[in-house]
């Protein structure tokens, strides 16, 4: 009888443990956000080619200026989708990582749509999101006139959405302006914007800042209605200027180039 019992004892736990780990790799109803890559909106990116020196905004059609530091636009990375769910280890594992995000699968993918449906959508957000930084960008310049508006392209290959738009438009004021917006500051922001020049809030901006940190950037651009998430999130260095429009974010910036300060600008708070 010891023996049978010990047996036994061996086989429930083999059983249990078999449980646990078939448990542990069922895919779990949640997608995983992380930081994603971050693209220089002055600089150049690689064509599908390989080769580099493509500028991310290029202009036609009326004289550019020389541009000096960066502004950077920021991505995240989504992992899972509803053809290839993250298992409950990856997700348990994202819980305990203070840099990524578990959000509920309904909430990125709505039901019934694939990933391809999905990637579809983001693309047209970005074509529209591009639009609508051009529009806000040259009305601000003073180009009323689409007949003798420079024309405008902006080349960033697999990345989607709309929150890149803030800094499509700063790119595109800079390139054309007579002063460096930047000053030679390392700058980095996110926000959809609307043709009006509107700033609107976004997701995933804790995984963005960490983007933006690791960029070395020293100043983030930040809708007003994502301060409350930066709420402990704001790495020691870094300055977060919180902005409700596209004027609000070319404000701050002029001052930025200027005096190298945020005194008295809008800021998220730490």
């Amino acid at each position: 009888m010891p023996i049978v019992r010990q047996r036994l004892g061996r086989l429930v736990t083999l059983i249990a443990s078999g449980a646990l780990v078939v448990s542990a790799l069922t895919p779990s109803p949640y997608v995983i956000e992380q930081e994603g890559p971050a693209y220089d909106t002055l600089g150049t990116v690689s064509t599908s080619e390989g080769s580099t020196g493509r500028p991310v905004v290029e202009i036609t059609g009326a004289a550019t200026h020389p541009t000096s530091g960066s502004l950077y636009m920021l991505t995240v990375n989504v992992v899972g989708s509803p053809a290839a769910q993250p298992t409950w280890v990856q997700t348990l594992v994202a819980w305990a990582d203070p840099d990524r995000a578990v959000l509920p699968m309904d909430l990125v993918y709505q039901p019934g749509t694939s990933a391809e449906e999905e990637d579809a959508r983001t693309e047209r957000e970005m074509t529209a999101s591009q639009q609508d930084a051009i529009t806000a960008a040259l009305d601000r310049l003073g180009y009323t006139d689409p007949a003798t508006a420079p024309q405008i392209s902006i080349h960033l290959d697999d990345v989607g959405g709309p929150s890149a738009g803030l800094m499509f438009a700063l790119a595109i004021i800079d390139k054309l302006g007579t002063e460096s917006l930047t000053g030679g500051q390392s700058i980095a922001g996110t926000g959809t914007i609307d043709a009006q020049g509107a700033v609107g809030r976004i997701g995933g901006i804790r995984q963005k800042i960490l983007a933006a940190r690791d960029r070395g950037a020293q100043w983030f651009l930040a809708p007003s209605g994502n301060c409350d998430d930066l709420r402990g999130a704001i790495p020691a260095q870094m300055t977060v200027l919180s902005v409700d429009t596209l004027d609000d974010a070319v404000t701050a910036l002029e001052q930025i180039a200027v005096t190298k300060s945020a005194d008295g600008l809008p800021q998220c708070e730490r």
